[in-house]
């Protein structure tokens, strides 16, 4: 079942400042958010800068970069299925941050964009998911500008996989 059809919302206690970020975002961003962490809270984003969002997804982590960058900003999601990016751009739509924000169709390890034309990326649970591992950061390097940074999330096992799990 897809996750917009899944229970109601998750219930997050009322205190910390991520619950209220997630309560504002679109039910549909929250419900298809599948990271392992929230590289947006650590990655020092300020207003006017772009932002890049390798693996966006439904688009939750770009919306909320989107809401830090502000309308002088730009964030920009990346994901390999179109189906995703769509779903994304109707997310910001929802969240009213779609003038700043767009979505790409492209493989991590060829990023569309010009070289050094990024401040920050972020990344949340996606770079575990590549066979070229270095040449994803490789190209996340180079669409970063002068001084621009990498904050990710992600997943790693320590100890050897079981069997067939490194397939």
């Amino acid at each position: 079942m897809p996750p917009s059809q899944a229970a109601p919302a998750r219930p997050w206690p009322a205190s910390t400042t991520a619950t209220r970020n997630l309560q504002r975002c679109p039910p549909g961003a929250v419900d298809w958010a599948l990271g392992v962490g929230n590289p947006v809270r650590y990655a020092r984003l300020q207003p006017g800068q772009t932002v890049l969002d390798v693996g966006s997804g439904g688009g939750i982590d770009t919306i909320l970069a989107a809401r830090r960058v502000g309308p002088e900003g730009r964030a920009v999601g990346l994901d390999v299925l179109e189906e995703m990016c769509e779903r994304g751009r109707g997310h910001a739509a929802q969240a009213g941050v779609e003038d700043w924000t767009e979505f790409r169709q492209g493989e991590m390890e060829d990023i569309p964009l010009p070289d050094g034309s990024v401040d920050v990326a972020i990344s949340n649970g996606v770079l575990n998911l590549s066979a070229r591992k270095s040449r994803a950061l490789a190209e996340i390097y180079r669409v970063l500008g002068a001084g621009g940074r990498i904050c990710m999330a992600d997943l790693t096992v320590e100890g050897e996989l079981p069997p067939g799990g490194g397939q």
